[in-house]
């Protein structure tokens, strides 16, 4: 299962969405590719998201898995989720949206990445939520 999540900054949490800091963030929970994901995330305000530092990754991973669950759903070893990075010009470069040059917070899962064939990045749980490449 392959998931969305994306933020957007507003005064007031729409309902169905999570505060966290200055942002609010939903849970799509159609499966999508990356770009079916970013195309339905892409709209003024927000974005798929960007995990800026590991305690805005913990929540996203934490209330994701909630949400999950909350839905009737098994968390399996398949369970992704897209986040707005990827290699534009598959020469291995990381670009993340609202970042210059290369992000300062990462969190690759183990040997990850992989592949330089590999644009797109997700939290998997196969990674325990940590990131990794995949086509």
């Amino acid at each position: 299962m392959t998931v969305g999540v994306f933020q957007t900054l507003l005064a007031v949490r729409p309902p169905g969405w999570l505060a966290w800091q200055d942002a609010c963030y939903i849970l799509l929970p159609d499966k999508m590719n990356w770009w079916q994901g970013e195309d339905v995330c892409d709209r003024p305000g927000s974005s798929l998201v960007v995990p800026d530092s590991q305690e805005e990754q913990d929540f996203i991973w934490r209330e994701m898995k909630a949400r999950i669950q909350a839905f009737g759903a098994n968390i399996s070893s398949d369970l992704e989720l897209w986040i707005r990075c990827r290699d534009v010009d598959n020469k291995g470069a990381l670009s993340c949206y609202g970042v210059d040059g290369d992000p300062d917070y990462k969190n690759w899962g183990h040997d990850e990445p992989n592949k330089f064939e590999h644009i797109c990045v997700r939290m998997a749980e196969k990674f325990n939520g940590q990131w990794g490449d995949i086509l």
